[in-house]
């Protein structure tokens, strides 16, 4: 028969790591050792993460997990005894949750009817990117976009940015006058692709288009039931058969083709009853009603909330407190009371643009509106487009501007650094010789 032992033990852990979980392991029983735990005490903090901290014995969790603000020190204790059988590990696991990313920085292409391209891009110093929710006063006079680009005329009925595999800016410009698309780099020069093409054609009359950054997508003003769609990496073109008949954008009095998560995003004219929502893969077509912003609108966007949830905003007629904001989750629609009148009185291109997570800015000639879903509200008349960076008046034009939009959630910076610096201690009384 085996004789029992009793021995007092003390384990003291202190380090620093750099990954997203670190693990010490506190007393590792053998099979013929037994423990009782009668004290485990433990810190941990991260300047940059929240740390959750549990103690397991095995896969059994002796505490339940707790879990401090970043920048704080997370401490806690295991109050009573605790019995560990033989085979057995104790340890102490501090989490830090997945990378944290901050969102980039605002950057678009205005394509402007008569003046050329502009890059309008937020400068990296004056904006607090550690605040979740940021107000308009926070972007007003942070933008970098006087100098233009190039001396091409560019007309744009829609347009829309997209980063490429290599982690370029590539921003796309439906050309109005021919239903040509092409796409432009930050510098605003014309991108050659493989095999030597420089513009993809759409279907006549097609003024509105989008892109999943490997196809272009557009749907022509006519009534049938088909979706065009043109690879990007070879120029070749295809159709979705859709499951009814959509009516694309029209180049006067608003309405948008926008792209997001495998659905393209139609409203044919500001004044359209409904926006209609189509499946890429399928062609299924759903719609959200009581749309009708007025007769004209300044345009739309997509736009990610502080919360993780995709809207649509667009804004038309805020005389009368009409604009549209969709949850593309629930694919339904609200809308929000407020702002000035901006005066809309036609509107060929896409005027929009997102300017901070749930947040677009909407241009008409000297006017801007700030629309916030983060707390759905709504600002105009004291912002001027002079206030973000424009020396000239932002409007559609006879041939039509629009801005090509980086998304924000594409322009994440890279990941926070971890450094958790923790604490773990435990005693007890081992019993060896169990048999």
């Amino acid at each position: 028969m085996a004789t029992e032992k009793l021995k007092v033990f003390a384990n003291t852990a202190t380090a620093t790591g750099t990954s997203q979980v670190n693990s010490v392991s506190l007393l590792t029983t053998s099979s013929s050792e037994q423990a009782v735990l009668k004290t485990i005490t433990f810190e941990a903090a991260d300047a940059n993460y929240p740390v959750t901290v549990a103690v397991k014995n095995g896969n059994a969790t002796l505490t339940a997990p707790k879990t401090s603000v970043a920048g704080t020190t997370n401490v806690g204790n295991l109050s009573g005894s605790q019995i560990v059988d033989v085979s057995s590990t104790v340890t102490v696991e501090f989490n830090t949750g997945a990378a944290i990313q901050n969102l980039g920085y605002a950057d678009a292409m205005y394509f402007d009817y008569t003046a050329g391209m502009y890059r309008f891009k937020e400068t990296t110093t004056l904006i607090p990117r550690s605040a979740a929710v940021r107000t308009a006063s926070d972007s007003s006079g942070t933008f970098d976009n006087t100098a233009r680009l190039g001396s091409i005329s560019a007309p744009s009925t829609s347009a829309y940015g997209v980063i490429d595999a290599s982690g370029n800016n590539m921003y796309f410009s439906n050309h109005s006058s021919n239903s040509t698309v092409k796409a432009y780099n930050s510098a605003g020069a014309l991108i050659t692709h493989a095999g030597g093409h420089t513009s993809f054609t759409l279907t006549s009359t097609t003024y509105g288009s989008c892109t999943d950054g490997t196809y272009i997508y557009g749907k022509n003003t006519s009534t049938n039931n088909t979706l065009q769609r043109v690879k990007i990496s070879d120029a070749s073109s295809t159709n979705i058969t859709m499951s009814e008949t959509v009516a694309g954008q029209i180049a006067n009095q608003g309405g948008f083709t926008l792209y997001h998560d495998g659905h393209v995003y139609i409203h044919s004219i500001a004044s359209d009853a409904e926006i209609r929502k189509i499946n890429v893969s399928t062609g299924a077509v759903t719609k959200v009603g009581s749309c009708s912003v007025g007769s004209y609108s300044a345009g739309a966007i997509v736009t990610k909330a502080v919360n993780g949830t995709f809207y649509i905003i667009e804004v038309g007629d805020l005389k009368n407190s009409l604009l549209n904001i969709v949850n593309l989750s629930t694919f339904v629609r609200t809308t929000i009371t407020g702002g000035a009148d901006m005066n809309i009185s036609t509107e060929y291109g896409n005027l929009g643009l997102e300017i901070q997570a749930g947040v677009g800015l909407f241009f008409y000639n000297d006017n801007a509106a700030f629309v916030d879903v983060n707390s759905m509200t709504i600002s105009t008349s004291t912002f001027t487009r002079a206030s973000f960076g424009f020396t000239r008046e932002v409007n559609g034009g006879s041939s039509a501007s629009s801005f090509a939009n980086i998304p924000l959630h594409q322009k994440l910076e890279p990941a926070l650094t971890r450094s958790t610096t923790y604490k773990a201690y435990a005693d007890g009384v081992l019993i060896e010789g169990v048999a």
